[in-house]
């Protein structure tokens, strides 16, 4: 992993992350062998009956930051997304 290609996924989730929406910092979950990385971005903001959160996983930390990126592209908040707390994570290697 070089310092480049993490800033580059971090940028990419930064441009994809709709105004007001929140990422959460990855987490390592050894436990989760094929995709040990998650990510997470919500809008804390929302009520509490309308907050969404968009969840990512890879293999490392830069597959779940571009995956979350391109999840986030992808579907807008007012139709993408999980409405209530992220439960399992999507898979991706």
């Amino acid at each position: 992993m070089t310092t480049e290609a993490l800033d580059a996924a971090w940028a990419a989730v930064h441009d994809a992350t709709p105004a007001g929406w929140h990422v959460l910092p990855p987490r390592y979950r050894p436990e989760a062998p094929g995709a040990p990385w998650v990510v997470v971005a919500s809008n804390p903001r929302a009520r509490a009956e309308a907050r969404r959160f968009v969840q990512a996983s890879g293999a490392t930390e830069i597959a779940a930051l571009r995956y979350l990126a391109d999840r986030l592209r992808r579907e807008t908040p007012t139709t993408g997304g999980v409405v209530g707390r992220p439960e399992a994570p999507a898979i991706v290697p």
